[in-house]
């Protein structure tokens, strides 16, 4: 859990973010200092450039120690300059970025475009939500811009999610029509009716819910609690930075839902039972879900993934050609190990059944490793990352299916 500290950091807190200033100064001012005419942030002081470094890492970390451990990180970061003004949505880094990126971006919203032909988010307004997505990500995973704009940005899914947020009111109503046929009842009402049928999920429920993610929306909507704040939220499908399916991103956001509307009923039912109890009236039951929650209290996803992403693609190159085979046919393909040792391999499926344990422990090993090493992180922080990818990747088998699978396809 964030200590303090961080909690006001990210409120962005004066007082704190001048603590954390001066704490940092040495590291934040050279890096300020690196940029050049091409890349400085126009108009940006010194006191600006270091609030939203800051700002980027403490989002993503739970604790002081992790914070200074993946500052320097992020501060070496080839397209820091840019990138922080593309995430800021800076105007003069905008027009950079149109500028360098191009071509990448006219090509992916030329075959994005041709998709759907309920609407048309126009090549500018895409532009821009590419490039703020595609910093947000490269700074968040320490990669290159031009690689994850390029390579990492899942097309038509982002462009789809992007349109339903279109400043156009036509362009956003057509999308959120054609997102809703494409997810309500294909994806969300499977979804809430298998992991949450004895959790009271009814369909005007999951309809609530899934207005939050097209919408503007309150903490009450989100969670049914009535004492919560009023403030208005933006749609959660402002969160999706096109890494992975549409589907999967919506189906974990949903679940996480529907675990904060359980815990404020659980809540609210204590204070219930309470009163019964001093009538001398039987408690309700608690409502639990189908699948119980996997999830840690005030998990930070960021570092989890980032764990995840790392270790899977170093413990996948460690692996020998044959385990490789093995566990691609049996994760993204399905093939009982009894067929691939008859067929394939022509050996006793117990080597199989060896290629295979040796193979996630490998890739089990690497993500501990890198963990550690390059995470920072503590054995309770990497266990409840552990739960996370449970339920993050639900069509996985096992947790080492969902690992190789990730591996397997390159998506590091």
């Amino acid at each position: 859990m964030a200590d303090d500290a961080l909690r006001r950091l990210r409120r962005g807190d004066p007082t704190t973010l001048e603590e954390f200033r001066a704490l940092h100064a040495g590291a934040l001012r050279s890096a300020f200092e690196r940029g050049t005419s091409e890349t400085a942030l126009g108009a940006w002081g010194w006191e600006r450039f270091a609030d939203c470094c800051l700002l980027t890492v403490a989002r993503r970390v739970s604790t002081r120690e992790q914070l200074a451990h993946r500052l320097p990180a992020l501060l070496a970061h080839s397209d820091l300059h840019l990138a922080l003004g593309l995430q800021e949505l800076d105007p003069a880094a905008l027009e950079r970025g149109l500028i360098r990126f191009k071509e990448s971006l006219h090509s992916q919203w030329s075959e994005a475009s041709r998709v759907f032909h309920g609407f048309t988010l126009s090549e500018p307004e895409y532009g821009e939500k590419a490039l703020a997505c595609s910093a947000r990500t490269a700074l968040a995973m320490g990669h290159a811009l031009d690689l994850v704009l390029e390579k990492r940005l899942r097309l038509p899914d982002f462009y789809l999610a992007a349109a339903a947020l279109s400043r156009n009111r036509a362009t956003a109503e057509n999308a959120k029509t054609e997102f809703t046929r494409l997810y309500y009842a294909p994806v969300i009402l499977p979804y809430a009716r298998k992991q949450w049928s004895s959790a009271g999920m009814t369909e005007d429920k999951a309809q609530d819910l899934f207005f939050c993610v097209l919408y503007e929306h309150t903490p009450s909507d989100k969670t049914g609690n009535p004492s919560a704040s009023g403030e208005r939220r933006a749609p959660l499908l402002a969160e999706y930075r096109g890494e992975g399916p549409l589907a999967g991103w919506l189906t974990l956001t949903f679940g996480n839902m529907v675990r904060d509307s359980l815990r404020t009923a659980r809540e609210h039912a204590s204070l219930d039972e309470e009163r019964e109890s001093e009538d001398g009236n039987t408690a309700r039951p608690k409502y639990e879900p189908t699948v119980p929650a996997a999830q840690a209290e005030n998990l930070d996803r960021g570092p989890c993934m980032e764990m995840l992403r790392g270790g899977a693609s170093l413990g996948w190159k460690s692996l020998k050609p044959r385990e490789q085979l093995v566990l691609i046919l049996q994760t993204l393909h399905q093939v009982p190990p009894s067929v691939i040792a008859r067929r394939i391999f022509n050996v006793h499926e117990g080597t199989i059944t060896k290629y295979t344990t040796n193979g996630i422990e490998k890739i089990k090993e690497a993500i501990l490793s890198f963990a550690r090493q390059h995470g920072g992180m503590n054995q309770g922080e990497i266990e409840d990352c552990f739960r996370y990818a449970r339920a993050a990747f639900p069509e996985a088998r096992d947790l080492a299916g969902g690992m190789v699978l990730r591996a397997a396809r390159g998506d590091s």
